[in-house]
């Protein structure tokens, strides 16, 4: 069995040395239709030039690009857990539904005339020397949640970005970070004398602008079609080889619900480019704002680079090879090795693939009865892919390591009618782990009545500085509101989590060595993406 593992192996571990795209995968100036760039693009340009920033979506000039970083880093470790998910989706295994066993009065192996075999699981035993086995199966996916929470509302918020440029006071960073100094987020004033209220005074400068977020409201739509056809030869009576070949049709939809909550002391705030608020030289109009200046619905066509609403991928995924062979066999039991070798066939900016090599040697045991228990075991150790990485760079990250198994039954009723029930499970490390979490935020200086009001109502004048000479005494105002909670999109690095799902179904041979299969897949856990139950079919023959 060596010997076939030493060319495949090497042909792998030659292919792993890429770390990175020659030029970046999802271009800044445009939405170039691959599936893994439509999150990237959806507020528009993934660069400084588009999306919340100045041309397009914000109408507050000065800060080009300022939320850019935030919408990147709450949003593309979505793409790692959707590329590697479709992939690596569980397949019907390959191989037939009839196998061979030791006649001890013949003294030779013949076809068994039991169970059909498991459907999603595996057993020990091989077709024999110079059988093939072709099969085709059809399996559809619909995914609802990733981590437990729901693709059709995820909360994301946005922050600005730290800023040297805009506003600040003397020797200030204005941010919007929770931990930093409080007149980073704060405005200060200067009087003399000093007047009430002291904030309508003199300013000296003004962070409170990085108070404004985004606050969002995603949707997600993922659909799959997977074909699959399994081929196995037997090279002698204990050893055989497998290829599987998945095409995928992959359909994705993403759209977003943004409000700005509005911050700012006296900064000017952002706000969205719709023509009611924006006066002729593109400044803003003075207050009262209406509604679609601070909500908007994306994508947005008129944004620059702005992906579509939803858009659809076919072809070829990542092609398996695998190398089998029967270690051991009783008159009932045997014990099974091998190796899986997955290929980067399919395109991984489509979701077609996983876009790195993978190698997962495994396990199995089997016994023939009635009711004929199996199992399997095995490691996957995955490469680096641009999917896993930074799509806007072209950096690579790498793909999780996992332990994968399998257990279950197979019994038969008749010879032409088997049922199979597993547990199919994937334990996996080191992953980049995205779940909705309350986060605190800064909170807004002030309330606004963006159809009522004539002027925004000032709820907290959030820092004034006063200073004047004698007989006028120096004096500080500061009024700061406490961080406000709110539901949003993370990222947890190192994390690992369990993948389980339910495999139940029936074989059925109706005539002589073809096999009809039915199954349906039923998820029993909430790691990564979780699909609705997923019905499967196919057909197989032995030769």
């Amino acid at each position: 069995m060596m010997k076939y593992l030493g060319p495949i192996l090497l042909l792998c571990t030659l292919s792993l040395s890429s770390n990175a795209y020659a030029q970046a995968p999802c271009p800044p100036s445009a939405f170039n239709g691959k599936l893994a760039c439509m999150l990237p693009a959806l507020y528009g340009s993934t660069s400084g030039s588009g999306g919340f920033s100045a041309q397009g979506a914000f109408g507050n000039l000065g800060h080009v690009g300022h939320f850019d970083a935030s919408i990147a880093q709450t949003l593309s470790p979505l793409n790692g857990d959707i590329s590697r998910q479709i992939s690596l989706l569980p397949t019907a295994s390959p191989g037939s539904g009839f196998s061979l066993m030791f006649d001890p009065a013949l003294k030779t192996f013949v076809t068994t005339t039991d169970s059909l075999g498991p459907i999603i699981g595996e057993r020990a035993d091989t077709i024999g020397r110079h059988r093939i086995a072709v099969g085709v199966s059809y399996q559809f996916f619909q995914f609802d949640k990733i981590n437990g929470a729901n693709l059709a509302n995820l909360p994301a918020v946005f922050i600005h970005a730290d800023d040297i440029i805009d506003n600040q006071p003397p020797n200030v960073i204005c941010s919007a970070s929770l931990t930093g100094n409080p007149d980073q987020s704060l405005a200060s004033y200067s009087s003399d004398p000093p007047a009430m209220p002291p904030h309508q005074d003199n300013p000296i400068g003004d962070c409170s602008y990085v108070r404004d977020r985004i606050a969002t409201v995603n949707r997600i739509d993922l659909k799959v079609h997977q074909i699959t056809t399994n081929v196995t030869f037997g090279l002698t009576r204990n050893i055989e080889v497998s290829v599987v070949i998945p095409y995928e049709m992959v359909r994705f939809g993403v759209s977003s619900s943004a409000t700005i909550v509005t911050g700012a002391f006296k900064a000017t705030r952002h706000y969205f480019t719709a023509p009611q608020c924006l006066n002729s030289n593109n400044s803003p109009p003075p207050p009262p704002f209406v509604a679609a200046c601070f909500n908007h619905r994306f994508p947005d066509a008129a944004l620059l680079g702005s992906s579509p609403s939803s858009s659809s991928a076919s072809g070829i995924g990542d092609v398996t090879a695998r190398l089998k062979a029967t270690m051991w066999r009783g008159e009932r039991a045997a014990f099974a090795a091998g190796v899986d070798v997955r290929f980067p066939t399919g395109e991984a900016l489509n979701y077609l693939g996983s876009g790195a090599y993978g190698v997962k040697p495994f396990a199995i045991v089997s016994y023939h009865s009635r009711v004929a228990p199996h199992g399997m075991i095995g490691f996957e150790a995955n490469g680096s892919s641009v999917t896993s990485g930074n799509v806007a760079t072209g950096e690579k990250g790498q793909i999780p390591n996992e332990l994968t198994y399998d257990a279950g039954v197979d019994a038969y009723a008749t010879k032409w009618l088997t049922g199979a029930l597993d547990i199919v499970g994937q334990r996996v490390f080191n992953a980049q782990k995205v779940a909705v979490t309350s986060q605190k935020f800064l909170a807004p200086c002030e309330t606004n009545d963006f159809t009522v009001t004539a002027q925004p109502v000032e709820q907290f004048s959030c820092d004034v500085t006063v200073t004047g000479s004698q007989p006028n005494p120096t004096f500080s105002f500061l009024q700061v509101p406490p961080p406000v909670s709110a539901p949003t999109l993370t990222s947890t690095s190192g994390a690992s989590y369990n993948i389980t799902n339910a495999s139940a179904g029936i074989k059925i041979a109706p005539l002589g060595r073809l096999v009809l299969t039915l199954n349906v897949l039923v998820r029993l856990d909430n790691g990564g993406l979780h699909a609705k139950p997923a019905p499967m079919g196919g057909l197989s023959y032995v030769f």
